[in-house]
C-alpha cells in the first residue's frame, strides 16, 4: 500500500512518513488517501466540507445479553454450592427453620419415656439424601463459575469502543478508523488544519472595471457651467473627486472653444 507522491506534495500524517512502509491513512497537502474496509479511497484537500468525530459501542448488546445471562447462574450457583453444606458457615436463610433457643441443650439425655437420639421418624425424614447434596454440590461448582465469566465477558464487550473520523467532500465521504482518542484527536487536528489552509486560500481576483465615464451637460455655455458647479461644491452638494473630475471636462471644452 506505498503511495507515489505527486511533486510539491508534502506528508502531513503519518510522522515520519517512510514510502517503502504500507500505511492505512496518508494525509498530504493535496489528498487524503485511506486504506479501510471499502478498499482505496481518496479525497483531493480542496473537496474537503466536513470533518468529525464519531464513538460506537458496537458489542453493547451482545456484552448486555451476556450478562443478563451470567447474573442468574452466578446466584443459582453460589445457592447450591451454600445449600449443599460446601460452605461450612451457615447463614440465615429467609424463610428457613430458626435455630434452637439458647436453653436448649441438644446434647442433654432425652426426657423420661422419650426414645434415643436415632427413634425420631420426622427427623430422619427430614434431613436430605447424600445424592442430592452431591448433585446441587456439582452444578452449583459448574454454574457458579460460567456465570463469573459470562458477566465479566458482558462488561468487557460494553466497554469496548471504537473511534473513527469522518471526512466528507463533495461526492465521497471517508470513515477512517482509528487506535484510540489520541490518534483520533490527532487526525481530526490534522485534517481540520488543512481544511482550514484550503479554505483561507486566496482566490484568483477578477481584473477591476474601468470607472464608468462622467457625463456633463453644460447645456451650451461651459463656463456658466463651470460657475454653477463651483456654487455647487461650495454649498456641499457635490464631493471634492467629483468636482475636480467634471471641472477638468468643462475647462478642455472651453479651451476648445478658444
Amino acid at each position: 500500500m506505498a503511495l507515489q507522491l505527486a511533486p510539491n506534495e508534502n506528508v502531513f500524517y503519518p510522522m515520519p512518513y517512510v514510502e517503502t512502509e504500507p500505511n492505512l491513512l496518508v494525509i498530504t497537502n493535496q489528498r487524503i488517501v485511506n486504506f479501510g474496509d471499502e478498499g482505496k479511497q481518496e479525497l483531493p484537500a480542496k473537496q474537503i466540507q466536513f470533518v468529525g468525530r464519531m464513538s460506537l459501542r458496537p458489542l453493547a448488546i451482545f456484552g448486555v445479553i451476556l450478562a443478563l445471562a451470567g447474573l442468574p447462574l452466578l446466584g443459582v450457583g453460589a445457592y447450591f454450592i451454600y445449600t449443599s453444606g460446601a460452605i461450612p458457615v451457615k447463614l440465615p436463610i429467609p424463610g428457613a427453620a430458626a435455630p434452637p433457643a439458647a436453653g436448649d441443650d441438644p446434647a442433654a439425655a432425652p426426657a423420661e419415656g422419650e426414645s434415643g437420639e436415632g427413634d425420631d421418624p420426622a427427623g430422619a425424614a427430614a434431613a436430605p439424601t447424600s445424592g442430592s447434596g452431591v448433585s446441587h454440590k456439582l452444578l452449583g461448582f459448574i454454574m457458579t463459575p460460567v456465570g463469573l465469566i459470562l458477566l465479566l465477558l458482558g462488561a468487557l464487550m460494553t466497554r469496548l469502543q471504537r473511534h473513527y473520523v469522518l471526512v466528507r467532500g463533495e461526492a465521497t465521504a471517508i470513515q477512517i478508523r482509528t487506535k484510540n482518542t489520541i490518534e483520533q484527536t490527532q487526525i481530526l487536528a490534522t485534517v481540520g488544519a488543512l481544511q482550514s489552509a484550503n479554505k483561507g486560500a486566496a482566490a484568483p481576483t477578477k481584473p477591476a472595471a474601468a470607472p464608468a465615464p462622467i457625463k456633463v451637460d453644460d447645456k451650451g455655455d461651459p463656463v456658466k457651467a463651470l460657475q454653477e458647479l463651483a456654487a455647487a461644491r461650495s454649498a456641499g452638494k457635490v464631493g471634492e473627486e467629483e468636482f475636480q473630475a467634471k471641472r477638468e471636462i468643462l475647462l478642455e471644452r472651453i479651451k476648445a472653444r478658444k
